[in-house]
C-alpha cells in the first residue's frame, strides 16, 4: 500500500495495535483509488452489514469524501457531570470507523496519512484520540459531505432516541434500512443488560431492554 518495511517497523514500535491499524488506513484507501476502485467504504471489523451499501459507494464516487458522525440527534444537554454530546467533543464528533471516499479525497487522504504516520494516538488528555480528532480539522480543510443516512454507522451512542426494527428476519431502522450496525466499545455477555461493554456503560446509554430490536 505503499509503506516501506522500515516505516511499518517503526510504526509497530511505536504504536499500540490499535494505533497501527488506524494510522494505516489513509494509505490503503489510497491504494485502492490509485488501483482503479470507483471508491471504497471503510468499516470498522467490528460491525454488521446488514443492507445494500452501493448508494453510498455511488455517493463517494461522485462528491468525494463522506464523513459520518457519531450520533445525528442531540443527546440531554449537560449537568452537573459529563453528557454525551461532552464525550464526544473530547473524542471526536465524527467517527473514524465508518467513511467513504472516492477519487475528490485524493487530497485528503494524503494529508491524514501525513499526519498519523506519527500522531495517531489514543492521548485524549492531549488532544489526539486515534484517527477522530483529525476527522474533525478536516472538516474545515478539505470539502466532504456528513453522510446522513439513518441506516449507516448505527451504534450505541445513537440509539438513544431510536430502535432497530425487524421485517421477518431482516434488520432495519425505523427510517431506512440498516446498512452498518456498529458495535462500537464492545459487548460484554457477563453483562448482557448493557448495550456496549459495562466499563463504557454511562447514564446516557439505553439499556438492552429498551431497544429490544438491537438484541
Amino acid at each position: 500500500i505503499g509503506i516501506s518495511t522500515y516505516e511499518l517497523d517503526l510504526r509497530g514500535l511505536m504504536y499500540t495495535p490499535t494505533e497501527l491499524v488506524c494510522s494505516l488506513r489513509p494509505a490503503l484507501c489510497r491504494h485502492l483509488l490509485s488501483e482503479g476502485a470507483a471508491a471504497v467504504i471503510l468499516m470498522d471489523a467490528d460491525g454488521y452489514v446488514g443492507g445494500d451499501l452501493q448508494p453510498i459507494a455511488e455517493q463517494a464516487r461522485a462528491s468525494g469524501t463522506l464523513l459520518t458522525p457519531h450520533f445525528l440527534v442531540p443527546h440531554p444537554p449537560p449537568s452537573a457531570g459529563d453528557s454525551l454530546e461532552v464525550v464526544q467533543i473530547r473524542y471526536g464528533v465524527m467517527n473514524g470507523g465508518f467513511l467513504a471516499v472516492g477519487p475528490k479525497s485524493v487530497t485528503f487522504l494524503d494529508w491524514l496519512h501525513t499526519r498519523l504516520a506519527r500522531h495517531c494516538l489514543n492521548t485524549p488528555e492531549q488532544g489526539l484520540y486515534l484517527d477522530q480528532r483529525w476527522l474533525d480539522l478536516a472538516v474545515a480543510l478539505f470539502p466532504h459531505e456528513v453522510l446522513k443516512d439513518p441506516g449507516c454507522n448505527v451504534m450505541c451512542l445513537n440509539l438513544h432516541y431510536r430502535d432497530v426494527v425487524w421485517h421477518e428476519d431482516r434488520p432495519s431502522m425505523p427510517d431506512g434500512p440498516l446498512r452498518y450496525f456498529h458495535f462500537l466499545l464492545g459487548f460484554d455477555p457477563e453483562h448482557p443488560e448493557h448495550i456496549c461493554n459495562e466499563q463504557f456503560a454511562h447514564q446516557w446509554l439505553p439499556y438492552l431492554d429498551e431497544r429490544p430490536g438491537a438484541l
